[in-house]
């Protein structure tokens, strides 16, 4: 079934300031996401609990952390430029909050 994703302001901002190719590379794995109604490796990944990950590499490694709510309706809540092996802490907090806030 397909799915609509929908991404919070503070995530369209974000991609603003992207360059074109991870503007394009994202549109790409969106779509997929919103074909499949899930992502696997490389693309996407699951953080925890109900918190996913959308993983851009090719020009940037950037990430976009994602909920499922109720329907068909999936939510890009907050995106990052990553340059650690790790999530940092205050990314994950961050998005942490705002599904919090969303439930």
């Amino acid at each position: 079934m397909k799915k609509a994703y929908i991404e919070l302001p503070n995530v369209a901002d974000f991609f603003d300031a992207q360059p074109n190719e991870v503007v394009a590379e994202y549109g790409a794995i969106v779509s997929l996401l919103e074909e499949h109604g899930r992502l696997i490796s490389p693309y996407g990944e699951k953080v925890e609990g109900g918190l996913f990950a959308i993983r851009l590499t090719r020009s940037r490694n950037v990430r976009v952390f994602y909920v499922y709510v109720a329907g068909n309706e999936i939510y890009g809540i907050h995106a990052y430029e990553k340059k650690s092996r790790k999530i940092p802490q205050r990314e994950l907090d961050r998005a942490r909050k705002i599904m919090r806030q969303m439930r």
